[in-house]
Order: structure tokens, then C-alpha cells, then sequence
């Protein structure tokens, strides 16, 4: 009878459901400046796994670069690293990538951003620097001091330990 049916006879579970409503964090991170590598691996970091992340999600600035595509995620939430490479970029650029705003998404579809993320710029720097020395060729001082003059600045000091002195003795002289 209708009226005296209260429930089911057996008991059962269901599945745990997660509401999930809020947006990934993202951040966008460059590779040093300058740099002399051939592809610049920009590095994505989320709270959560994103959905779909393609190449087509981020713009660069930068002659001759590409976007090519991204890495699976390593790492775990919240602390997830994906990799952005760019490649083709010509020595001498500013390379700017920027992670397009609400272009990516966690599983649940918050999407992120919430506005456009740049990184950069990098500089592409694939050119040795190159220098000259000039000074006296010849002299009786007991000090004799050289100008070195570079092409570019360089990282680190510059000191007597980076050079060699060869020297040859003129007979006469001593």
C-alpha cells in the first residue's frame, strides 16, 4: 500500500561531490634575463590542475618568436608547474609572454586570470661580448697598465686573474 512504504529496505552511499566555485591562482614567471638559450621556458604555477592549457591561450612579443606547447603539469596541487616554451626569437629581443585573461580553467570551469598575466621581458643575448687591449707596447716602468674595452657588460669582476702576461727579454735590456 502506497501510505505505508517509508524509504528504501536497504542502505546504500553515494559518492562524495566537491563544489567547487572558486577561480585557480595562475602566476606566470620568466626564465632569466639575458638569456642565450635557444627556447625560453616560461613556467606556469597553479593551485589546480587547468583544463585544456594550448599555446593559443598566450600571446608573445618578439621578433621571430613562437609559443610551442605546453608541458604537462609537474608537481602537485597546490603547487602545480607547467612549462611555456618559446622558441625562433631573434638575439636582441625583449621577449614578453602574456597568459591571455579567463583563458584557462580548472576541472570544474573557474576560469583564470582575471586579467591578463605578463612576464618579461627576457633578453635574448646569443652574442659574446668582445674586447681590446691596448697599452704600450713597449717600456722600461716597472708598471705598465693596460685599457681593456668591452663590447657589452659582463657579469662578475674583471681582474689580473683573467689574464695571462707573456713577455720576452731583450738581452740588451738587463
Amino acid at each position: 500500500d502506497a501510505q505505508s512504504r517509508s524509504g528504501p529496505t536497504a542502505s546504500f552511499s553515494a559518492a562524495t561531490l566537491i563544489i567547487d566555485r572558486g577561480a585557480p591562482t595562475v602566476t606566470l614567471s620568466p626564465p632569466t634575463s639575458p638569456n642565450n638559450s635557444s627556447v625560453l621556458n616560461f613556467a606556469v604555477g597553479s593551485s589546480e590542475v587547468l583544463s585544456g592549457l594550448t599555446a593559443g591561450d598566450f600571446s608573445v612579443l618578439g621578433t621571430g618568436c613562437s609559443v610551442g606547447t605546453p608541458s604537462a603539469a609537474s608537481g602537485s596541487a597546490p603547487n602545480l608547474i607547467y612549462t611555456i616554451p618559446i622558441s625562433g626569437c631573434q638575439d636582441g629581443q625583449a621577449v614578453t609572454l602574456t597568459l591571455s585573461q579567463n583563458s584557462v580553467a580548472d576541472v570544474a570551469g573557474n576560469t583564470a586570470p582575471g586579467s591578463a598575466a605578463p612576464a618579461g621581458p627576457v633578453v635574448v643575448d646569443r652574442t659574446s661580448p668582445t674586447g681590446t687591449i691596448s697599452g704600450s707596447t713597449s717600456s722600461r716602468a716597472s708598471t705598465i697598465e693596460f685599457i681593456v674595452t668591452l663590447s657589452e657588460s659582463i657579469q662578475g669582476t674583471l681582474d689580473q686573474d683573467d689574464f695571462c702576461l707573456l713577455y720576452t727579454s731583450d738581452a740588451a735590456d738587463e
